[in-house]
């Protein structure tokens, strides 16, 4: 894998609706160049799985319920919505980037 993403999202929060969409485009693009995980903080399991469903999410998601409690969230240091960490080989490269930020990030990264 030579990029990954660890996005933090949540299914009331348009703007990480849109960061998935994004992902999703770049995901398409990359294949399996590209690694994302998804954490989600809604309170409720079956709904973050509807919206995984519905928006037909392709890559793993982990939603405990806790919301900003739970522990891969503060584990990770993630604390707004959205949120995002960049990997390249392992290392973390970037974190907290805006949609648009993070698009180029991942593009430049897989354009080497």
């Amino acid at each position: 894998v030579k990029v990954g993403v660890v996005t933090l999202w949540s299914s009331w929060s348009y703007e990480s609706m849109s960061m998935q969409r994004e992902l999703k485009n770049l995901k398409r693009k990359w294949g399996s160049q590209l690694q994302v995980v998804g954490v989600c903080i809604d309170g409720s399991k079956q709904e973050a799985q509807k919206v995984i469903d519905r928006d037909t999410i392709p890559w793993a998601n982990l939603c405990d319920g806790d919301m900003m409690m739970g522990k891969v969230v503060q584990t990770l240091g993630l604390a707004s919505i959205p949120d995002n960490i960049i990997t390249q080989n392992g290392k973390i490269v970037a974190h907290g980037l805006n949609i648009q930020q993070m698009k180029e990030k991942v593009e430049e990264l897989l354009a080497r």
